[in-house]
């Protein structure tokens, strides 16, 4: 197991249900196997790092109205 820290992740990539690899905000792909180990709030995680299509539009739109975090 390989645990990295220190890196700002923008966006969670998903494949059928499960997370396939993470990008950093330096352009860097990572691919990953088991986990994605997330400290972020649950508003930042399903509101800007999920894909809407993963959390649902609908979802994406209560983090918008009640927390001001736009989803990606």
């Amino acid at each position: 197991m390989r645990v990295l820290c220190g890196h700002k992740v923008t966006h969670i990539e998903v494949e059928k249900g499960r997370a396939t690899a993470v990008r950093t905000a330096t352009g860097e792909r990572i691919r990953v196997r088991r986990a994605v180990l997330a400290d972020v709030s649950a508003p930042a995680l399903y509101g800007q790092l999920f894909p809407v299509e993963v959390v649902g539009d609908r979802s994406a739109r209560i983090f918008v109205d009640s927390n001001g975090i736009r989803p990606s």
